[in-house]
């Protein structure tokens, strides 16, 4: 499920920030799309309003 909808999964922090770090190096295709990630179900919500409403 995770390869089909893109989703890239890692095990440890330190993979987290090679994963972050290759991310930031690609070229923006005008296709991306927005994750949260979050150790908080709250922040996590707060956060995705905050993303799907107009400024």
């Amino acid at each position: 499920m995770f390869r089909q909808l893109g989703i890239i999964e890692v095990d440890d922090i330190d993979e987290l920030i090679d994963v972050a770090s290759l991310l930031s190096r690609a070229t923006p295709t005008g296709k991306e799309q927005l994750a949260v990630y979050s150790f908080s179900g709250g922040t996590a919500a707060l956060c995705t309003d905050m993303v799907a409403s107009p400024a």
